[in-house]
């Protein structure tokens, strides 16, 4: 069997209509715009939950799991933080922010925050981000300000997170991490957890949500969420893959990422 990351670019479209070829495309994002992931043109649809498969709309999409949030789950966290006052270093990831001006307006808050609880702020690029981590850094009007890119976020020494709407909130949510989503949009991916989640739409909110933080309240929603988005980090991959190769009645030979 062919895995793919993806049945929508030129090479692997052609392997997945290969009617002479059993083919899986693992979810690589969340289910947000459906033109990345319909029609489903490989023989089946790895999903990382009920959920995803649901949302997938394809007879083809199968709840697999996914051998990334597996693996976080199984850390040990490194931080309990119950307030954010106890915060020693908080975590900014951007994703939607992409001009200097978009960056200047999501740390500014973050930065009247740092002076009332004297915490060490990081920030992490998404790595796809098309600018410069000199431009972010020049948007940044502090100079004790961390600022990564290419690292895991796992990798990443923190107790606290402010998350773009991403599938980072998925990776901190693995390592028992708390952290408050930033969403500003009326009909993103995010909007149904809004009453669930903490989650900011403008800077009064996030300084009121941030302010009267207790982790004890919202881990309830932080297992909810894990639940729903991932079925708390199962993953059948292996087991699939095998059942694959008996379908077809060959070894698979090739590599496939964990």
């Amino acid at each position: 069997p062919f895995i793919l990351m993806t049945d929508h670019h030129f090479y692997s479209t052609v392997i997945a209509m290969n009617d002479h070829a059993t083919s899986a495309v693992l979810q690589h994002g969340l289910i947000g715009d459906a033109r990345f992931f319909s029609p489903v043109r490989a023989t089946y649809f790895f999903a990382w939950s009920k959920k995803s498969a649901f949302l997938v709309n394809s007879e083809k999409a199968v709840d697999a799991g996914t051998y990334k949030f597996s693996k976080l789950m199984r850390l040990e966290p490194k931080h309990y933080v119950e307030s954010f006052a106890d915060a020693k270093r908080v975590l900014l990831i951007l994703s939607s922010s992409k001009t200097s001006e978009q960056i200047s307006h999501r740390i500014e808050p973050l930065l009247n925050l740092q002076n009332l609880f004297g915490f060490k702020l990081l920030i992490k690029m998404h790595p796809g981000s098309l600018f410069a981590i000199n431009e972010l850094r020049d948007a940044v009007s502090t100079s004790d300000v961390e600022l990564y890119k290419e690292e895991k976020i796992e990798a990443i020494d923190f107790d606290f997170a402010f998350i773009e709407q991403s599938t980072a909130a998925l990776d901190v949510a693995c390592l028992g991490t708390p952290y408050i989503v930033i969403d500003e949009s009326l009909d993103s991916y995010f909007s149904e957890y809004k009453e669930m989640l903490p989650t900011a739409s403008n800077p009064d909110e996030l300084l009121r949500l941030t302010v009267e933080y207790s982790l004890t309240k919202y881990m309830p929603a932080y297992t909810s969420f894990l639940e729903q988005e991932i079925d708390n980090g199962q993953c059948c991959i292996d087991s699939l893959i095998h059942r694959l190769q008996n379908e077809c009645g060959s070894t698979y030979g090739g590599r496939y990422g964990k």
